[in-house]
């Protein structure tokens, strides 16, 4: 997996309610991140902080899940799977007097497919009925490692974008993994047809590492050439003086 090292909100000492600047993710949707508070003070204090996501960093701000609260120093680490382009940190700080010295930094996880994909494409709601979308995330982390080794003989990872071919796949195996940790009878019918779509999907990706089959839409991390590369140079010699 791919990951980038992100600051949604650096140390700082806040009294008032506020919302850090948003930061770009690029083409990664999962955010594993901590909130550290190293100090607390006034009367009954307490501090909310959540992570909002937008897919132009301007407007549509929508929140992906919360911290819980904190009155106290603490340390609590969480992950906001299903992020758009853009977070930031939201907090509302209060009580009599409130002042908190807190930071929330972590990393963002390059993922091909999200919860919602595994819900539209791979398995029915009533399938995914217990699983949290941090466990279907964390199942999608590997799978999306797992398509790297495959990806990587043909593409200079990390990609950038990927178009539905890739998703679904990803989907795929995410779902068949979960299946896989709740249990299920490989000779029953429907569960027959789990593992079936698991083979194709790993018969997928050797077709993409074998070159046979081209992923739709994917934009690799292979410099772009620039036109001034190929112009040719032309050298004279030093003027004569006529």
């Amino acid at each position: 997996m791919f990951t980038e090292a992100i600051s949604l909100l650096d140390s700082a000492t806040r009294t008032t309610s506020d919302a850090g600047a948003p930061v770009d993710l690029g083409s990664k949707s999962t955010c594993d991140l901590a909130l550290e508070v190293t100090a607390a003070s006034g009367v009954t204090p307490t501090l909310n902080v959540t992570i909002e996501t937008s897919p132009d960093g301007l407007t549509g701000w929508t929140a992906v899940a919360a911290f819980a609260q904190a009155t106290a120093t603490t340390l609590r680490s969480q992950v906001f799977p299903g992020c758009k382009r853009y977070v930031r940190a939201k907090y509302v700080i209060a009580g009599s007097t409130p002042s908190f010295t807190f930071a929330v930094k972590g990393k963002s996880v390059l993922v091909y497919a999200t919860p919602a994909d595994v819900k539209n494409l791979s398995l029915p709601p009533e399938a995914l009925a217990g699983f949290t979308d941090v466990q279907i995330d964390e199942a999608c982390q590997k799978e999306s490692g797992f398509a790297d080794g495959y990806l990587g003989t043909q593409f200079k990872l990390p990609l950038s974008a990927w178009g539905d071919d890739l998703r679904a796949n990803t989907a795929d195996r995410a779902g068949y993994r979960l299946m896989r940790r709740r249990g299920f009878n490989p000779n029953d019918d429907s569960d027959q047809i789990l593992v079936k779509t698991f083979d194709d999907s790993v018969s997928w990706l050797k077709g993409v590492a074998g070159g046979t089959i081209h992923p739709s839409e994917i934009i690799d991390a292979t410099p772009e050439e620039s036109d001034t590369q190929h112009l040719a140079e032309i050298y004279s010699d030093v003027e004569r003086g006529w």
